[in-house]
């Protein structure tokens, strides 16, 4: 009997020792998985912002433009090849997917005609603008055509990278930094 009370002794500190070693191994698993889940929601957020970049790869940001009453994307369309040939690069309409107004993000800037987007067909093009696009300088709504009611109403037409909301909040954390 004295040779069975070491054993049974020994016996419960294994129970002990593999119940501990199970909580263990169960933390670890636990840990894991959540490890995984956040490294499969980086990937799908990746793979967005990815998707995103790609698509407004093809768009330009046009500010400045003078906003008449009708807002037909057609009549954008035709406003940015003006502008476009305005700035000597030969852009046709079938250069253009499409052309639309986007509100105003800033209240700073309420006042002001609604940006432009416009989106090309092919990168080439839109490379061919943006690299004119210092031509805009001097550009404003009157040069295109549009009768203004006084010249407080004439905005320098400014050319941009249309940049996903992501990229665009960096660029301004960017601009502060530096």
């Amino acid at each position: 009997m004295a040779e069975v009370k070491p054993l049974r002794k020994a016996n419960e500190d294994l129970k002990n020792q593999i119940e501990k070693l199970m909580k263990d191994f169960n933390k670890l698993g636990e840990q894991l998985s959540s490890s995984n889940s956040k490294t499969n929601a980086e990937c799908i957020e990746a793979a967005l912002d990815n998707l995103e970049s790609y698509s407004y790869q093809y768009n330009v940001k046009i500010i400045g433009v003078h906003e008449e009453s009708s807002n037909e994307m057609s009549k954008q369309t035709y406003i940015c090849v003006k502008l476009f040939n305005a700035m000597g690069v030969e852009i046709s309409l079938s250069d253009i997917d499409i052309a639309h107004r986007v509100p105003v993000q800033n209240s700073r800037r309420s006042n002001e005609p609604k940006p432009i987007i416009c989106k090309f067909v092919r990168c080439l093009a839109k490379e061919s603008v943006m690299r004119a696009k210092s031509q805009t300088r001097n550009l404003t709504s009157a040069d295109l055509g549009f009768s203004l009611l006084s010249k407080t109403t004439a905005h320098r037409i400014m050319l941009f990278d249309h940049l996903t909301p992501k990229q665009h909040l960096m660029s301004i954390v960017g601009q502060k930094t530096v």
